[in-house]
């Protein structure tokens, strides 16, 4: 009855052994998952805050151009009625309008505009 004792005893501890290193092996591979999971969540996240500001500064840039494409078409309109009114002079006359954005972080923090006539 002891031997048999022993056996069962011998049996149980290689078990409770054999339980614990595969649940060690499982909290590794989990632990691991779990860190490689959570880098590239934090490297999407950056991603996606870097496209985010691409975006933003796309968008300012379109919005800019927008804006000069009416200036300058504007400017256009004005030109042929100026140019209809004074057809009988000799001179010629350009306008040149410059704008100038200066962006940080993606937003615009100073804008100048510029209107140089040049008359030739």
């Amino acid at each position: 009855m002891a031997d048999i004792r022993a056996q069962y005893d011998q049996l149980a501890q290689k078990n409770r052994e054999e339980l614990d290193k595969y649940w060690s092996q499982q909290i590794e591979e989990s632990t691991t998952v779990v860190t490689t999971q959570s880098t590239e969540v934090g490297a999407a996240k950056t991603m996606l805050t870097e496209l985010r500001c691409t975006v933003q500064f796309l968008e300012i840039e379109l919005n800019s151009m927008r804006n000069l494409k009416a200036s300058l078409e504007n400017s256009l309109r004005e030109d042929f009625n100026l140019g209809d009114a004074l057809d009988s002079s000799n001179f010629m006359e350009t306008i040149q309008k410059t704008t100038t954005c200066w962006i940080v972080d993606g937003k615009v923090v100073s804008e100048t505009n510029d209107t140089k006539i040049l008359r030739h």
